[in-house]
């Protein structure tokens, strides 16, 4: 039920955030693949995340904030929130911003609660 992905357009993303629909929440996780700070954010977000039990209705959808600028700058601008890199956008089960966090402030407890 878990599911990791990758997406490059606002076209991918919006097929994600569909399953909204179907009762899955979407964290979207942007990082910047040049960043030391978002290589080891990232590294702990994917070791969380695969840690998590199968059956979790969560989506989590990964973006590179340089191959994906356009894209980055769009999530910023459809959800009022300013850019960061990296950062960890938690969209609950109708698509509304519960949480975001970014640098330091993603940490394992935080996302964790957010599964509650």
């Amino acid at each position: 039920m878990k599911e990791l992905v990758e997406v490059f357009d606002s076209e991918s993303l919006k097929e994600k955030q569909n399953k909204n629909n179907e009762g899955y929440q979407v964290v979207i996780f942007k990082y910047s693949p040049v960043c030391p700070v978002s290589y080891f954010v990232e590294k702990s977000f994917n070791e969380w995340f695969n840690n998590l039990p199968d059956d979790t209705k969560l989506i989590a959808v990964k973006i590179n904030v340089i191959d994906s600028r356009p894209l980055s700058r769009e999530i910023s601008e459809e959800f009022n929130i300013r850019h960061e890199s990296p950062q960890a956008i938690w969209l609950n089960e109708s698509g509304k911003v519960k949480w975001q966090a970014s640098h330091s402030r993603i940490r394992e407890k935080d996302l964790t609660g957010q599964l509650n």
